[in-house]
C-alpha cells in the first residue's frame, strides 16, 4: 500500500508541473499586479493583508475608513506603472481623505463616551480619516520604518492637525498621557511652515523635530521600548539623522499595550471650518513600512597613532556588534531576550607579555586579530529573576583555529555560561 503510494505521488510530481505548478507559479508571481489595482476601502471586513511589496512584519492590519459610504479612493495599493511615486519595488500604500468623509456608521447610533459615530459629529475633535493600523499591540523594544512622501500644491490643513503616523494603546488614553511626554506622532499643528513635526502628547512644536516630506520620499526609522517605567525611550531618525531621543515612561499603565497606524487623519476641522475653509483634498503615499522585533547593536571604533616609531600598537578598527529580538512569552509573563554578538578586530602587532617579569613588551614578528568571536546568549527576565545563559565564541570549532590573545597566548575555545540573580525585593 505504502508504495503504491508513493507510486502515485511520483507521478504527481512528474505530471503536473508542467499543467499545474506552472500556471500556479505564475499567478503567485502576478499577484502583486493584481492586488495593485484593487482598493483597500472597498474590504468588507475590518482588516486587510497587505502585499510584502509595501510591508513587512506587519502581518494584517485594521482598517479604518469610508467603506460604508462605498469611497473606493481613500486606500488603495497603486503601482510606479500608472504614475504614482514608489520608494521601492513597484507598488506603494497610497491615501486619500476628501471632505466630508468622516469615520463611522452613519445612522445616528451613540458610540463609548455619548460620542457618536460619525467622527464629524463629535462635540469635540471633529475628524476625516483613512487610517490602517496594526492589529497586535505590544511591549517592550520594538523597531519600526517607513518611507512617506506627500505630493506638492496640496492645501495647508493649518490649523487644525494633519496627523501622519502614530503610536497609540490599547485604552482610550494616549501612551505616556500622564506627563504629555514620550508620545508622538507626525502631525503638521498649528504652524505653516509646510513641514511636519514629531510631537509629543503635548502637541509641543520643536522646529529641529521637523521633517520635510513634500515632494520627496522620507525615511523613518523609530526605535522605541514600551514601558511605563523610567526604562522606556523613542529614538528617532529622518534620512539617517536622529531628530528624537527620548528617555523615559511610554505607556501610562502596567497594563497597557502600544499600537501603530499610518495614513491621513484630519482632526480638529472646527478650526480650519472657522476660516470658511475645508481644508481640499490630501493625499499621501506611504512604501516600505516595516516592523520587527530585532533590536542592533553596534560600536565601530577608527584609531590611528601618530607616531615615527610603533610603541603604542593598537588595531585601526575594532567592532561589537549584537543583533537581537526581544519579546513577552507565558501570558506576558517573562520577558526574554536573545540573540548573537560579534566583536573583531583588525590585525596588528599586539604586545608580548613576559610572565617571569610580568610585564608587557613590544614586538614586530607576529600579528593578531582579523577573526571574529561569535556569542549566543538568552536573557530571561520573571519579576526580580533574572536568568542568563550564554555560549561563547561558540565558532572556534568551525574556525581555522589561529584565535589569539596575545602573539603567544591563544583565546579561550568554546565555552558555556550559566546565571541566577535573584532579587529579594522588587
Amino acid at each position: 500500500m505504502k508504495k503504491q503510494t508513493k507510486k502515485h505521488i511520483l507521478e504527481f510530481l512528474h505530471f503536473w508541473p508542467m499543467t499545474i505548478v506552472v500556471p500556479v507559479l505564475l499567478l503567485l508571481i502576478l499577484f502583486p499586479g493584481i492586488a495593485g489595482a484593487k482598493s483597500i476601502s472597498d474590504n468588507k471586513h475590518d482588516q486587510f493583508c497587505l502585499p510584502k511589496d509595501v510591508a513587512t512584519g506587519m502581518g494584517c492590519v485594521w482598517l479604518v475608513s469610508n467603506r460604508t459610504k462605498g469611497e473606493d479612493h481613500q486606500i488603495q495599493i497603486v503601482s510606479a506603472e500608472d504614475g504614482h511615486p514608489v520608494r521601492d519595488g513597484k507598488f506603494s500604500l497610497r491615501f486619500e481623505v476628501r471632505p466630508g468623509e468622516c469615520w463611522g456608521k452613519f445612522n445616528g447610533e451613540m458610540a463609548n463616551d455619548n460620542q457618536p459615530n460619525n467622527d464629524c459629529e463629535r462635540t469635540n475633535g471633529k475628524a476625516e480619516r483613512a487610517e490602517i493600523g496594526t492589529k497586535k499591540y505590544y511591549k517592550g523594544n520594538k523597531w519600526y520604518a517607513w518611507s512617506i512622501y506627500i505630493p506638492e500644491g496640496q492645501e495647508k490643513f493649518d490649523p487644525s492637525s494633519l496627523k501622519l503616523s502614530q503610536f497609540d494603546h490599547n485604552g482610550w488614553k494616549k501612551p505616556n498621557a500622564n506627563n504629555g511626554k514620550g508620545y508622538f506622532q507626525l502631525a503638521n499643528w498649528e504652524h505653516n511652515d509646510g513641514k511636519y513635526t514629531f510631537q509629543n502628547a503635548a502637541n509641543d512644536y520643536d522646529e529641529s523635530k521637523s521633517v520635510d516630506v513634500i515632494g520627496k520620499w522620507t525615511d523613518i526609522v523609530v526605535n522605541v521600548k514600551w514601558s511605563h517605567k523610567d526604562d522606556g525611550f523613542y529614538k528617532i531618525w529622518a534620512d539617517g539623522k536622529m531628530i528624537y531621543d527620548f528617555q523615559g515612561a511610554t505607556l501610562y499603565a502596567k497594563h497597557l499595550k502600544a499600537g501603530f497606524k499610518v495614513g491621513v487623519y484630519r482632526s480638529w476641522l472646527d478650526h480650519i471650518w472657522a476660516e470658511g475653509r475645508d481644508g481640499g483634498i490630501t493625499v499621501v503615499y506611504y512604501d516600505e513600512i516595516k516592523f520587527g522585533k530585532f533590536s542592533l547593536d553596534n560600536t565601530i571604533l577608527l584609531q590611528n597613532v601618530d607616531q615615527e616609531e610603533s610603541i603604542i600598537n593598537l588595531p585601526k578598527i575594532l567592532t561589537r556588534n549584537t543583533l537581537y529580538i526581544s519579546e513577552k512569552i507565558f501570558n506576558n509573563v517573562m520577558d526574554i531576550q536573545t540573540g548573537i554578538s560579534l566583536k573583531i578586530f583588525s590585525k596588528f602587532y599586539a604586545n608580548e607579555y613576559n610572565p617571569l617579569l610580568s610585564t608587557f613588551h613590544i614586538q614586530s614578528l607576529k600579528k593578531i586579530g582579523g577573526y571574529p568571536l561569535l556569542d549566543f546568549f538568552i536573557n530571561a527576565k520573571i519579576r526580580q529573576t533574572r536568568i542568563f545563559l550564554k555560549a561563547e565564541h561558540f565558532n572556534s570549532s568551525i574556525s581555522s583555529g589561529n584565535f589569539m590573545s596575545s602573539p603567544t597566548s591563544p583565546y579561550r575555545d568554546s565555552s558555556i555560561r550559566f546565571g541566577l540573580r535573584w532579587n529579594l525585593f522588587n
